[in-house]
């Protein structure tokens, strides 16, 4: 619009919401003295009086109102057109003009804008009218058709990356659903075995969610891991333990085993500082347990894994067996965790 020599704009109404986004454009014409005329209606009294102003306060424009209460006939429509100078703008074979039209009747709007150039028009249109799928109409060209075959002939590579981070977004999408799904799915039947209570959800090294569950029962305490991959009971990560109550002598808490099959995933500290947690809400003095010969080709990892949590670690016979120990009390055993 800064490109025109003068300018005619006629509309039903105006208000604020279509004035705002034009002010920077026409300011412009007013600095560069270029003059326009605006024609407005009292159609429904839809104008808004502080649009009004705005527009009469430019110095440019000349601004009108049509009383349609006396004049406009039922069936009248008021248009805008607006119809650019032609500029001396490079095309691709001799000069084009750039035209903009706007058609604005109550309840309907139109708003074009295309380039023309009749030198162009001689070879090109009969190029693209070789295209049915570009729409050619006479001389006029779907722009929607014209635009998704520029894309899909110039911009395919471009086309096909962004498919393939929309499906891959997708993917990702559907991947997390179906985790929360599965969740959902042990938490249910979690539900559904008396006394066990879900008391955390945690995130292991891969990246799998999995419910801390705790089941009581009289002196027998389990702390155990429950999601999709641990469905049946005999594969549940878990610490099993017996709280003890010796006559004369302090409580205290025996481990009674721990099994996790899968190794080095986190499963197995998830379950000790939950296991801990609990124990310190109890009267227990301190935790104790055993270390196996069974076990004994791996009490290099068992002793980096009880000390990384507190236990004071004694082996016997030459590291063929040893015990375990956790003091409720010793301050330093505390920070540790």
């Amino acid at each position: 619009m800064l490109r025109c020599d003068q300018f005619q704009i006629s509309v039903a109404f105006i208000t604020m919401g279509g004035v705002t986004p034009l002010l920077q454009t026409l300011k412009g014409l007013e600095e560069k003295g270029i003059k326009g005329q605006i024609l407005t209606t009292n159609y429904l009294n839809f104008s808004e009086p502080r649009a009004l102003e705005k527009l009469n306060g430019l110095k440019n424009i000349t601004l009108k109102m049509y009383d349609v209460h006396q004049n406009l006939e039922v069936g009248d429509m008021v248009q805008e057109r607006v119809i650019r100078r032609d500029t001396n703008m490079s095309a691709l074979v001799g000069k084009e003009k750039y035209i903009e039209e706007h058609d604005n009747i109550p309840g309907f709007r139109d708003h074009d804008v295309w380039i023309s150039c009749d030198e162009c028009s001689k070879i090109y249109i009969g190029y693209f009218k070789r295209s049915s799928r570009l729409g050619i109409s006479g001389e006029r060209i779907n722009m929607g058709r014209l635009k998704s075959w520029i894309l899909t002939t110039f911009y395919k590579n471009e086309l096909l990356a962004i498919q393939k981070e929309y499906e891959r977004k997708v993917k990702e999408i559907n991947y997390e659903a179906q985790k929360k799904t599965k969740l959902i799915d042990t938490v249910h039947r979690v539900f559904r075995e008396p006394n066990h209570v879900i008391i955390g959800v945690e995130t292991n090294k891969m990246g799998d969610e999995v419910l801390v569950v705790q089941w009581i029962h009289s002196n027998d305490i389990w702390i155990m891991l429950y999601n999709d991959k641990y469905k049946a009971c005999s594969n549940h990560p878990r610490i099993m333990a017996t709280y003890e109550k010796p006559y004369g002598e302090a409580e205290y808490i025996h481990i009674d085993d721990i099994m996790v099959e899968d190794k080095e995933i986190g499963n197995g500290s998830i379950l000790m500082e939950y296991f801990l947690k609990y124990c310190e809400t109890t009267p227990a003095k301190y935790i104790s347990g055993s270390l196996s010969s069974v076990d004994s080709d791996h009490f290099d990892r068992s002793e980096y894994y009880y000390q990384k949590h507190g236990f004071k670690v004694e082996f016997y016979e030459g590291r063929k067996s040893g015990s375990i120990r956790y003091d409720m009390n010793d301050k330093k055993t505390r920070n540790k965790l």
